[in-house]
């Protein structure tokens, strides 16, 4: 089935569908936190998909954000393990 991109709605959705298919890739290919780097990812990106940098930096941000998000519960969750040695 194909989606109706015509609506608003359906516009968002197909976003929210394509940030978590961006995340999912991240997850498994891992993220680099070098801030050079990620400003050179930055930069590329924004011009591979013809926006701003401050598009790309926003979505670059919210991947970031969520792989840092996901890794802090996993530490959260293996100190508060008491059968975790350390």
């Amino acid at each position: 089935m194909i989606i109706d991109i015509t609506t608003d709605a359906a516009k968002a959705r197909l976003g929210q569908i394509a940030l978590m298919a961006l995340i999912a890739k991240s997850e498994g290919e891992g993220v680099v936190l070098k801030p050079s780097t990620t400003k050179r990812e930055v930069n590329n990106l924004a011009k591979t998909l013809g926006v701003t940098t401050k598009e790309a930096a926003s979505l670059i941000s919210l991947v970031i954000g969520e792989a840092y998000k996901k890794v802090t519960l996993q530490l959260e969750d293996m100190m508060a393990d008491p059968t975790s040695k350390g």
